[in-house]
């Protein structure tokens, strides 16, 4: 068998780099700035992770209705 690549791409999220607790310290800022407490955020942001774009948009703004999100 023959492999023949042009291109590989590696995904080391979680793995060589921990971006997920950045993130979530991040989000836990900024919600905070909207009176959400930090369990609030953080259940929130793990409600999220890895889910698209549309359901992270719908729950947070479920989870704020009183901020303009597309601001």
């Amino acid at each position: 068998m023959s492999w023949s690549f042009k291109a590989a791409l590696f995904d080391m999220d979680g793995l060589l780099l921990d971006t997920e607790r950045v993130g979530m310290d991040v989000f836990r800022g900024l919600m905070a700035a909207y009176q959400m407490s930090a369990p609030e955020a953080e259940a929130l942001y793990r409600d999220v992770v890895g889910t698209s774009f549309a359901n992270t948009r719908a729950r947070v703004i479920q989870a704020v209705p009183h901020v303009d999100i597309d601001a």
